[in-house]
């Protein structure tokens, strides 16, 4: 997404160098891909800032909203008149180019953080089992937190803090169900 975004840079350094005037309908579409692009920066800063461990658990959501991020992209584009623009051929193709990519692109998620999105729910469902009360496997657990970026105390300490954040977040919004997934969470962590 943020290749999308910075291909669409010389498109507004173009117009903002432009001496002449912006067709209406251009600055129309320019205004929605400007709030495209603000949503995206908030999206990735949410990614950022939040529990790694949360993300992982909620990837097909997030994935989700980048999907549909870059489909208003692409709908913004649509109704672009490139044509009407004062821009470089080079600008102009970029533009094209990008636009053609946005409307050929289709949700994905990785593999690789699905299948480790199973494992950890495995290791949280084998706990709860009656058999199993109690038993962790450590090191499967370990090696999911290590592939995530969780490697040290500290970066434990920092990602209980914000599943504790998230859970007082989901609490507000109803979401009961979500606090107590998130308060095991913290337990396996913990």
């Amino acid at each position: 997404m943020i290749r999308r975004i910075k291909l669409l840079y010389s498109l507004f350094e173009e117009i903002q160098d432009t001496n002449g005037s912006i067709p209406p309908s251009s600055i129309l579409c320019l205004t929605e891909l400007f709030s495209v692009i603000r949503r995206v920066k908030g999206l990735i800063q949410e990614c950022k800032d939040g529990s790694c461990v949360w993300g992982l658990i909620q990837t097909e959501f997030v994935s989700n909203q980048f999907y549909v991020l870059v489909k208003q992209m692409g709908r913004a584009l649509d109704i672009l008149p490139v044509s009407l623009l004062d821009l470089t051929a080079d600008t102009r193709e970029q533009v094209e180019l990008l636009h053609k990519q946005v409307k050929r692109v289709d949700s994905y998620v990785d593999p690789r953080e699905l299948q480790r999105r199973e494992v950890l729910l495995q290791v949280m469902a084998s706990e709860k089992n009656s058999k199993n009360k109690g038993f962790i496997d450590f090191g499967i657990a370990k090696e999911i937190m290590s592939c995530i970026g969780l490697i040290n105390p500290f970066d434990y300490e920092e990602e209980i803090s914000k599943l504790e954040v998230e859970a007082k977040k989901q609490a507000g919004t109803g979401g009961l169900i979500m606090v107590s997934n998130i308060n095991n969470l913290i337990s396996l962590i913990s």
